[in-house]
């Protein structure tokens, strides 16, 4: 299935059911993060929850599937990180695509 080159270190035992999920949230969080916005995982999270096609995610997996956004495979985009203004623990993201109508 073509999910397993999308989702490093899948349990061969995984359903198929759960890989078409899994493999969705990369398209379902770059499309959240494609305008280059700041965002939490928590920001993140809730806005791929309201997408038309959207799940929840647990925030540790949205942050897999932001790290999966600088893979080659996944188009090797930029993710840039930041502490939130204001705060001392609390990250926000960027992303850029790796395209030549990208945000810059």
């Amino acid at each position: 299935m073509a999910a397993l080159a999308v989702i490093d270190g899948l349990d061969p035992s995984t359903g198929s059911k759960a890989i078409k999920r899994l493999s969705g949230g990369v398209a379902m969080v770059r499309e959240v993060m494609a305008a280059g916005a700041w965002l939490t995982h928590f920001q993140i999270q809730r806005q791929v929850a309201n997408l038309p096609a959207g799940k929840h995610f647990s925030e540790s997996g949205i942050s897999a599937r932001v790290r999966d956004q600088r893979k080659a495979k996944n188009g090797a985009h930029i993710v840039n990180r930041r502490i939130r203004p204001g705060t001392t623990h609390l990250f926000e993201y960027q992303l850029v695509l790796n395209t030549p109508g990208g945000a810059q």
